[in-house]
């Protein structure tokens, strides 16, 4: 045996032992690891928080407010923290080219006049108009025309990111929105939107992103859905051999309001948190503007 084999022989053992991640990164990814101050969200997440370790997908019908609990996420983040946000920057692909700026500075009002006033402080017109302008400046928002345009931007978003490293938060609205291209053109969409979902997933392990998705599905009864299920017309891994995935039920609740207001529920699909199990509903309904309200079940 030559030294030069000799060496490769130990260079190749040494990096059979070398660690997937290091301390540093385990560090990282747990300063990484946020609330969204939504109950009914943090209740149903592996320490009560968003975090890098895995991609949450909201799963629903058509209105069940899927979109709704990802705008108040997206609040939580690019919100400043004196109205107890995050004061972080976003990424929303807004696949279903349903964004309106307007709803969201609603939102942003709505939930900058409620820590206020819990505070005992009162919110001028001056000061809601900058704080609305500060948080949107923190949010980009793409647009994809087609699975191969999400693709690329998905690609783009790395330089992005190495740009701007304080970026914390990446939601999908929606992963179905090609649902019947998928349909239609199984071979030629399926992969490229399972590449996405890789795409994501490299994002989220090497900039420590929180990621979360919408996925409409048309089942009405939500806490049946995905147990055979593989959602391949998604691009999605199956449910049950995929840890990468943290994936809640969200969908309206047969209850109404004397006001007649909608109440909804949201669940784990599958329970890996304490005491979260199949028929751990959390009960939640909306503002006027939009904001979730977590209902307390006596």
């Amino acid at each position: 045996m030559t030294l030069v084999q000799a060496y490769e022989d130990v260079h190749d053992d040494v990096s059979s032992m070398v660690p997937d991640e290091t301390a540093f990164d385990v560090l990282r990814a747990v300063r990484c690891c946020r609330g969204t101050g939504i109950a009914c969200i943090d209740s149903n997440l592996d320490g009560g928080c968003l975090g890098p370790s895995e991609i949450v997908v909201l799963h629903g019908q058509s209105g069940a407010a899927k979109s709704t609990v990802a705008r108040n996420i997206i609040v939580a983040y690019i919100a400043p923290t004196e109205i107890g946000g995050h004061g972080l920057p976003a990424v929303l692909i807004d696949a279903e080219g349903t964004f309106d700026v307007v709803i969201l500075a609603r939102l942003l009002t709505a939930a900058a006049g409620y820590h206020l006033s819990s505070q005992g402080c009162m919110l001028s017109e001056f000061s809601t108009e900058e704080l609305v302008q500060e948080s949107l400046s923190r949010l980009l928002v793409l647009r994809p025309a087609e699975p191969l345009d999400l693709l690329r931007q998905l690609y783009s978003l790395r330089d992005v990111l190495e740009a701007n490293p304080t970026t914390s938060l990446l939601v999908v609205d929606s992963m179905s929105a090609w649902q019947p291209l998928a349909a239609a053109f199984p071979r030629a969409v399926t992969p490229l939107l399972r590449e996405a979902w890789k795409a994501m997933d490299r994002l989220q392990r090497e900039h420590c992103l929180a990621v979360v998705v919408t996925l409409r599905e048309s089942s009405a009864d939500l806490s049946k859905v995905g147990a055979a299920r593989n959602f391949q017309g998604f691009g999605l891994p199956n449910v049950h051999n995929s840890s990468a995935f943290c994936h809640l039920n969200v969908g309206r609740n047969p209850a109404e309001f004397e006001n007649g207001g909608s109440c909804f529920a949201i669940s784990r699909r599958i329970p890996s948190v304490a005491g979260c199990g199949p028929a751990s509903w959390h009960l939640f309904a909306l503002s006027e503007a939009g904001q979730v309200v977590g209902i307390s079940v006596q």
